[in-house]
C-alpha cells in the first residue's frame, strides 16, 4: 500500500479522508465486531471534528465593526484627499502652506493609517484626531473649508471606538481578556 503524507492535506481533506474511512469500517463491523472499538473513536474524532470546521469564526462584534472600519476609513481617506488636493491649490493665498502643514501632521501619524490593524488604527486615529483638535490647526482645517470632511471622521472614529470597546468589554465578561487588578477589564 501507498503512503499517505497527511501533513499535506488541509482540514478539509483530512475530516474527508476520515469520513471514507468511517464508512468503510461500519460496512465492516457486522463481519468483523472487533473493529467496534475503534469505529467508536473515529466517529468521536470526526464529530469532533466537524464541529470544529462548522464553528462560526467572529463574534456577534465582527460585522459591525467591520461596518464601522470601512466608514473610518472612507472618512478618513476623504478628508486625506481632499487635504492633499488643497496643498496643490493655485487659488487663493496661502491654501498650499496651510494644506502642506496638515499633510504632514497626518503623515507623521500615518498616511496610509487605514491599512493599519483595527487596534493600531483606532490609537493612531485617535492621537492624530487630538493634534488636529487643538485650536491652531482647527482653524487651517476651517480656512481650507476642511471642517465637514475632518467632523465626518471624528464621527466615524467615535463611531469604531464605542463599538470595538464594547466588544473588548464583552470579551472580557466572557473570559477572554484577564481582568486588571481594580476587576475591569484591561483596555487594548
Amino acid at each position: 500500500m501507498k503512503q499517505l503524507s497527511f501533513w499535506r492535506f488541509n482540514n478539509n481533506e483530512r475530516f474527508l479522508l476520515l469520513q471514507i474511512i468511517v464508512r468503510y469500517l461500519s460496512q465492516m463491523v457486522e463481519s468483523n465486531p472487533e473493529v467496534q472499538p475503534q469505529l467508536t473513536k473515529l466517529k468521536a474524532i470526526r464529530d469532533k471534528m466537524e464541529r470544529s470546521l462548522n464553528k462560526s469564526r467572529g463574534s456577534e462584534y465582527t460585522s459591525a465593526l467591520n461596518l464601522f472600519d470601512q466608514l473610518q476609513d472612507s472618512a478618513f481617506r476623504c478628508f486625506r484627499l481632499h487635504l492633499e488636493a488643497n496643498a496643490f491649490c493655485i487659488i487663493g493665498e496661502g491654501v498650499n502652506d496651510k494644506a502642506r502643514q496638515l499633510e504632514e501632521i497626518v503623515r507623521r501619524h500615518g498616511w496610509t493609517l487605514y491599512s493599519f490593524g483595527m487596534k493600531k488604527q483606532l490609537a493612531v486615529s485617535l492621537s492624530l484626531i487630538a493634534e488636529l483638535k487643538e485650536e491652531d490647526k482647527l482653524q487651517m482645517i476651517d480656512d481650507l473649508g476642511l471642517r465637514t470632511y475632518f467632523d465626518a471622521w471624528v464621527q466615524a472614529a467615535g463611531n469604531f471606538e464605542t463599538k470595538f470597546h464594547e466588544k473588548v468589554e464583552d470579551d472580557g465578561k466572557n473570559g477572554l481578556y484577564p481582568p486588571s487588578e481594580n476587576g475591569h477589564t484591561r483596555s487594548l
